[in-house]
C-alpha cells in the first residue's frame, strides 16, 4: 500500500535543492509540503523555507535562516519566521555558544515581540574530561529577571559509566525540589544490570525507591531476562519476569512474560515472530557512518533513539509496529551533519517490537526495539 513519496533535487554540488513529499490519496499522488534548502560556499546549510500545498500551489509556511562561526564552522545562530501571506515575521532565535572543544554549553532563547528580540529562556551545559555530560541547567525570564526553572544533574563512575542521575524543578522564588533520579549499576562488561528510578518524598524530605529492572544478558550480549520491581511500603515486591529469546540474526524469535502472583511465576503472555511471515521490514546493515542506536533495548518507559549522520541530509524516522503500521514520525526535515537524540518517552507504546526506521534518501535503515510493561 502506497503511503508516502519523495521527489529529491539537487543542485550543481549535488546539495539538496528541494524536497517534495507526496501523499497516497486512494489512487494518485498529491503534493503536502516542500522543502527548499539554500546553502553557504563551505556546504553548511544557510536557509530552509518550508511551504504547504494549498488550493493547488506552494504557499510559503516558515523559515529558517543559519549563521556559523567563520573558523569553527558550528551554528552561532538560528532564527525562525513564518509568513504571514505577504512577508517573513519574525518568530524565535536561537544562539549557541560552545567550550574548547565545541561541545556546546549554553543556547539563548529569544521570541520576537513585534519590534525587537525579547530573552526567553536559556539552558546551559557542562561537561566533565571526558566530554560527558554533568549537569543541564534551564532558566527562563520572569518578571524582567532570570531564574532557574530547572536542573539535571549527571554522576559518573571511575570508568566514566552513568550510576545516577537527577532531575530538579525550581519554583519561581528561587527553591530548588527534587523531582525524580535514576541509579544504574553495572557488571564487569559495562552493562546495565540494575536500574532503579526513585522520586523525592516531600513528607519524608528524602529519596524514596518507585520501580526497579534487573537485566541478564546472552553471550552476545543481547538483554536475555528482565525482572522489574515495584515498592509497598518501601519493599521490593516482583511484578514481572520477561524472557527473550533470539534468532540466528540476533533478531527477537520469542517474548515471554509472566506476571508474580500469590507466590508464584504465572505465565502472562508470549509472542512468538516469524520475520519470513509477519513482517514486512527487514533490518538494513549500516554500510556507512551514519547510524540509528537505541537505548535501554528492551525498555519499558523511557527510550532515546540517537542518530549520527554522517552528512548533511533530509531525514526521516518513523516509529513501525510489528504488522507494519507506522505508529509515529520522530522527525522529517533537513538536519545537518551531527548527533540528535529522540524520545519515545511519550508515545505510549504498549509492549511488542516495534521498528525505527531511517530513511536519508541516500540510505534507509531500519532499528529493531523492544517495549516491555
Amino acid at each position: 500500500k502506497n503511503d508516502l513519496k519523495y521527489d529529491y533535487k539537487y543542485n550543481e554540488n549535488d546539495e539538496f535543492k528541494s524536497v517534495e513529499i507526496k501523499d497516497w490519496d486512494y489512487d494518485k499522488w498529491i503534493y503536502t509540503q516542500k522543502y527548499i534548502y539554500e546553502w553557504c560556499e563551505n556546504g553548511a546549510l544557510q536557509c530552509q523555507i518550508t511551504q504547504k500545498w494549498i488550493n493547488d500551489g506552494w504557499v510559503n509556511y516558515s523559515k529558517s535562516s543559519r549563521c556559523y562561526n567563520c573558523e569553527s564552522e558550528l551554528l552561532t545562530e538560528l532564527t525562525t519566521q513564518v509568513w504571514n501571506g505577504d512577508a517573513w515575521n519574525n518568530s524565535t532565535n536561537y544562539i549557541y555558544e560552545y567550550d574548547y572543544s565545541n561541545y556546546l554549553t549554553n543556547c539563548y532563547v529569544q521570541v520576537w515581540d513585534g519590534s525587537q528580540w525579547i530573552d526567553n529562556s536559556s539552558e546551559t551545559r557542562t561537561y566533565n574530561s571526558n566530554h560527558k555530560l554533568t549537569s543541564k541547567i534551564t532558566k527562563a525570564v520572569y518578571n524582567g529577571d532570570w531564574i532557574i526553572t530547572a536542573k539535571e544533574t549527571a554522576v559518573y563512575d571511575d570508568n566514566d559509566r552513568l550510576i545516577n542521575y537527577t532531575i530538579n524543578q525550581y519554583s519561581t522564588d528561587g527553591v530548588e525540589i527534587p523531582k525524580n533520579k535514576y541509579c544504574y549499576a553495572y557488571n564487569d562488561f559495562g552493562q546495565v544490570i540494575t536500574e532503579i528510578k526513585q522520586k523525592w518524598d516531600t513528607l519524608n524530605l528524602n529519596w524514596s525507591n518507585q520501580n526497579k529492572t534487573n537485566y541478564t544478558y546472552t553471550d552476545l550480549g543481547k538483554i536475555h531476562e528482565i525482572y522489574t520491581y515495584y515498592t509497598v511500603y518501601s519493599k521490593w515486591n516482583e511484578l514481572y519476569h520477561i524472557i527473550i529469546l533470539y534468532d540466528e540474526n540476533a533478531l527477537v524469535s520469542s517474548y515471554t512474560k509472566l506476571q508474580y502472583s500469590d507466590g508464584q511465576w504465572i505465565n502472562y503472555e508470549k509472542i512468538n515472530y516469524d520475520y519470513t511471515i509477519t513482517s514486512a521490514i527487514e533490518p538494513v546493515k549500516n554500510n556507512g557512518n551514519t547510524s540509528l542506536h537505541s537505548f535501554p533495548n528492551p525498555f519499558s518507559n523511557e527510550n532515546t533513539v540517537l542518530l549520527n549522520l554522517e552528512e548533511p541530509s533530509f531525514v526521516s524516522i518513523k516509529v513501525i509496529d510489528s504488522k507494519g503500521n507506522e505508529v509515529a514520525e520522530l522527525v522529517s526535515g533537513f538536519l545537518n551533519q551531527g548527533t540528535f537524540s529522540y524520545s519515545l518517552n511519550n508515545l505510549n507504546l504498549s509492549q511488542g517490537i516495534y521498528f525505527i526506521s531511517l530513511n536519508t534518501g541516500k540510505k534507509v535503515e531500519v532499528l529493531q526495539v523492544v517495549s516491555i510493561k
